[in-house]
C-alpha cells in the first residue's frame, strides 16, 4: 500500500515501508545541506557546532557533522545546550580558545577570530544572545543556521548581532512560480484563505501519488518547488 507523507520531517520515516515517500525535506537533510554550503561555498576547513538538545537539534546537527566530515572538513568543537538557554558565554569562550589554539598552530594571527559556527536553534532569542555574546568575546563568527531561524522574529531580534548569517530552510514558496499559481488559483476557488506551505505539500503529495514520474534524479514539478528525490526515490532532498 503506497504511503505518501507530505509534512513529516523526521529522518527515516520513509523506511516505515518500501512503498513510503517523504515529500517534505528531513531535518537531517537541512544539516547535510548546511555542511555543503560551509565547505563548498564558504571554503571552511573546520566547523564548530552548537545545537539545542532535542529531536530537531540533534537530527540537524548529526546531518551536518556527518556530511562535513564526508567532504573532508573537521569538526573542531561541538556541544549541545538545553533549549531556552540565553547565556552562552562559556561555550563561546571555549570556541574562542579552540579557534585561537588552532590558529597559533598554523602560525596565523589570533585577533579577529572568525570561526564557522553551525547552530540549528529554533529560538530567535537564543540566537540573539549568541550573536551579542560572541561579539563581546572578540569573535566574528560566520554563522549558519537552519529553519528555526527562518522567521521575521529572528530578523528583529538578531538585527546588528548576526549580520551575514546564512541559513538553510524548508522550501520557500515562490508565488511567481507557474505551478504555484495553478495551485493557488484552485485553492482560492474552493473558498478558502490564501494557501500556505503545508497546503502546497499536500497538493504535491497528490501529484507524487497519481502522476507518471521519471526515475530520480528527474525532479517532480511541485507547487512550492521541485521535489528532488534521492537515489532510493523516496526522500525529497531539495533544500533552500
Amino acid at each position: 500500500v503506497p504511503l505518501v507523507l507530505p509534512a513529516a520531517t523526521s529522518p527515516g520515516v520513509s523506511k516505515l515501508s518500501p512503498s513510503a515517500w517523504q515529500v517534505n525535506v528531513t531535518t537531517a537533510q537541512q544539516g547535510i545541506e548546511a555542511a555543503r554550503r560551509a565547505k563548498n561555498c564558504l571554503n571552511a576547513s573546520e566547523a564548530y557546532v552548537l545545537w539545542p538538545k532535542g529531536d530537531f537539534g540533534d537530527a540537524v546537527a548529526d546531518g551536518f557533522r556527518a556530511e562535513f566530515a564526508k567532504l573532508g572538513g573537521r569538526i573542531a568543537w561541538q556541544k549541545s545546550y538545553n533549549p531556552g538557554t540565553t547565556d552562552f558565554r562559556a561555550q563561546l569562550e571555549s570556541i574562542r580558545r579552540t579557534a585561537a589554539e588552532l590558529a597559533r598552530r598554523r602560525g596565523q594571527d589570533t585577533t579577529g577570530l572568525a570561526p564557522l559556527i553551525f547552530s540549528p536553534g529554533e529560538n530567535p532569542t537564543e540566537a540573539a544572545s549568541m550573536g551579542e555574546q560572541a561579539s563581546s568575546n572578540g569573535l566574528k563568527p560566520r554563522w549558519i543556521g537552519a529553519s528555526g531561524w527562518h522567521s521575521r522574529q529572528f530578523l528583529l531580534e538578531t538585527s546588528g548581532r548576526m549580520d551575514g548569517a546564512l541559513l538553510v530552510t524548508d522550501n520557500v514558496p515562490d508565488e511567481n512560480r507557474p505551478a504555484w499559481k495553478v495551485f493557488a488559483q484552485k485553492w482560492r476557488a474552493s473558498g478558502t484563505d490564501a494557501p500556505d506551505r503545508l497546503a502546497a505539500l499536500g497538493w504535491d503529495a497528490v501529484q507524487l501519488a497519481v502522476l507518471p514520474r521519471l526515475p530520480p534524479p528527474t525532479p517532480l514539478i511541485g507547487a512550492q518547488s521541485d521535489i528532488e528525490l534521492d537515489a532510493a526515490g523516496r526522500n525529497n532532498t531539495n533544500v533552500d
